[in-house]
Formats: structure tokens, sequence, C-alpha cells
């Protein structure tokens, strides 16, 4: 009960300053983006073959949305709000004062990663419940699967029925947010070491771009016939950015055949940078 508690002290910090609203909005925003991004493809696909926009419908956008919303520009906006939940309080002194009751540096810190993963988990769903609503309204049902543009959701095609869709695309939010894990990881550890909120935001961003930059020359190394290139490519899968993959498992339902990689290192990448952001802060003198 204590856990609950705190997490909803975090929380009414974070809405308290708008953001965590703010983010919530920019999820949805995705959902619309979502729907404008299909009706415009359809739009266009209809110059080429007629009926090709026959192939939308609800589900397609819901899908689409979160994918989307698992996209660094609405995990960017997740960061900033990462580097506040953790880093404010040890900027101001209101961790100081926290840990003069009898709570442990152990029990906010789980608070905090607790309502973190709670908000992005949040903005991904309403992006997938705003598109689908807003699909039902533009696109309909019934869409020809066979002939979606977007070749991750193709795996509609295999799956009959709607309840069995949705509860993929329901899946595939959980899968997205754990996408979203290895930057709250990396913030919450900055934010451990230097106190700042904008040390943190701009630590996480530029190891966030690092990172895919790392991972874009190991592709392109990949691609040679040089000796090392299958050294490259296996480096490649131990990017953050590599680690995306993950989301691609939700419709196939092949997690376990297939995902474990990205699914392993995901929780790894998290775990590891979550127990040295504690472990940092369990040792550290807060005034």
């Amino acid at each position: 009960m204590r856990l609950l508690r705190m997490i909803g002290a975090e929380w009414r910090k974070v809405r308290g300053r708008g953001l965590a609203y703010a983010v919530l909005v920019f999820g949805l925003l995705h959902g619309v983006a979502a729907v404008a991004l299909l009706f415009a493809m359809g739009k266009a696909s209809e110059q080429v073959q007629p009926g090709a926009a026959e192939g939308l419908d609800w589900l397609l956008a819901a899908d689409v949305a979160v994918g989307l919303a698992s996209f660094p520009v609405n995990g960017l906006v997740l960061l900033v709000l990462f580097a506040i939940l953790w880093a404010e309080d040890l900027s101001i002194g209101t961790a100081a004062m926290i840990l003069s009751r009898p709570v442990r540096r152990a029990e906010v810190f789980a608070a905090k990663a607790v309502l973190g993963i709670g908000v992005t988990f949040a903005s991904i769903s309403l992006a997938m419940g705003v598109a689908a609503v807003l699909g039902l309204a533009v696109f309909g049902t019934g869409g020809d699967a066979s002939q979606f543009p977007i070749q991750a959701s193709r795996w509609m095609a295999d799956v009959d029925g709607t309840l069995p869709k949705l509860l993929r695309i329901g899946w595939g939010t959980v899968l997205a947010t754990g996408i979203m894990l290895p930057a709250l990881a990396c913030a919450a550890l900055l934010a451990s070491i230097t106190k700042s909120p904008l040390l943190t935001l701009a630590g996480s961003l530029l190891t966030l771009a690092a990172d895919a930059g790392a991972t874009a020359i190991l592709w392109a190394w990949a691609q040679t016939d040089l000796a090392s290139a299958q050294t490259a490519g296996t480096l490649k899968e131990w990017t953050f950015w590599s680690s995306r993959d993950l989301f691609g498992h939700h419709g196939t339902l092949t997690l376990l055949s297939e995902g474990t990689g990205d699914l392993g290192r995901t929780l790894g990448f998290s775990l590891v940078l979550l127990a040295l952001a504690l472990l940092v802060l369990q040792r550290r003198d807060i005034r």
C-alpha cells in the first residue's frame, strides 16, 4: 500500500507540472497521425490501382498507431518526462525531504520506475484507442488484410476474427512499452549521477543518438564483403536500437521462437542500467 501511495505522489508531481498530460496528449496525436497517414496512402494508391484503399480498416489503423507511438518521436517526449521524473527531486532537494521520513530509497526508486512504465503504456494505448475510433469512422470494418499497404501489419491476413487481432494489437502495446525501457533506465542512471534534469536529458539524448549512429554504421559494415562483416552484424544486434525489433513479433506471436534475443537484450540492458542507477542512488549523499 505504501508503494501505491508513493506512485500516486509521483503522479501528482508530474501531473501538477502538466508534463504527464502533455505526454499523454502527444501519444494520442500518434493515433490521429496514423489515420491521416493511412488515408493519404489510400488516396495515393487509388490513383494507381482503383480499389486499393479497400484494404484499409480500423484494425490496421490501430496497429499502425502502436508502431508509430513506439518510434523515437514519442520516445523523445517520454524521455523529457523520464528526465524530470528521475532528476528533479534530486535537483531541488525534494528527495532529502522525502527520505527524512521512514521511506527507503529503493521504494522511491521503484515508484518512479512504475510510474514511468505506466505513463509509457498509457501513451501508446491512447494512440491505439484513438486510431481505432477514428479508423472506424473513416475506414469502417472488413478491410482486406492481404492488401494492407503496411508490411508490418500483413500478419492480419493470417488471423481470423476481430478479437484475436485486437488481442495481438494489445500485445503490441506491451512490447512497444518494453522498447522504451532502455531509455527510462538510461535516464534513471544519469539522473542518479548528475542530479540535474537538463544534464539527464542531454546525456540520455546523446547516448541514444550515439547508439542509433553505431547501429547504422554496423549495419552498413555488415553489408560489405569484408571479413569482419559478420562480426559487425553480431555487434549491431547488441545495440539499443536493434532491440526495437521486439515489436515486430507481436502479430506473428514469434516472440518465444524468434524474438528471445531481442527480448533478452532489451530487458537485460534495462535491468543492468536500473540496477546501477539504484546502486548510485543508494550510495550517494542526498541533501
